[in-house]
């Protein structure tokens, strides 16, 4: 008898051993080796493009401006080349937009940049960003012209601002 416990003890435990190890792994292996294919899920809500003070310098812009196609909210780098090569450039103003752009309607070449600045503009890391979209639009040639939102709520100060910036006459803009 002494002898038969072993041999059958022995086949249990390595049998259990296996189940253990099976039970400690199967998770990572069906993680790994099942699900490879799926990708993640991501859950996204809808959103407002303009807040409600773009919305107004857009609808201003829109009704104001002739003569130029308005874009909102354009990626820099769409409007501000960067040698392909120099990803020190690209990354500069990778994650910018501009947050109006006026175009020649036929050509689509970018004649000037509209920013509207909130509050948060003070700050000095936005500073540092709004230097270096400055910056990215000067090396391109294209002007900009910055708006404060309290400059709002005199809409002939805005315009006046248009007109200086951007150099164009006044048959440009539609009188009000």
């Amino acid at each position: 008898m002494k002898n038969l416990l072993p041999q059958i003890l022995a086949p249990a435990i390595i049998a259990l051993g296996i189940l253990l190890l099976i039970k400690m792994f199967l998770p990572w292996i069906l993680r790994h080796f099942c699900k490879k294919n799926k990708p993640p899920s991501f859950h996204y809500s809808k959103g407002v493009f303009l807040n409600s003070s773009e919305r107004l310098l857009y609808e201003y812009l829109r009704n104001t401006i002739k003569n130029y196609t308005l874009f909102a909210k354009v990626r820099l780098e769409d409007i501000c080349k960067s040698n392909k090569n120099d990803i020190r450039a690209y990354n500069a103003i990778a994650n910018m937009h501009a947050d109006f752009i006026l175009c020649d309607p036929s050509t689509f070449y970018v004649e000037g940049v509209i920013e509207l600045d909130g509050n948060f503009h003070s700050t000095a890391q936005q500073q540092k960003r709004d230097q270096r979209k400055n910056d990215a639009l000067k090396s391109a040639g294209i002007p900009i012209c910055r708006i404060e939102i309290s400059e709002l709520k005199n809409l002939e100060k805005v315009r006046a601002k248009i007109l200086d910036v951007f150099k164009i006459e006044d048959y440009f803009l539609v009188k009000k």
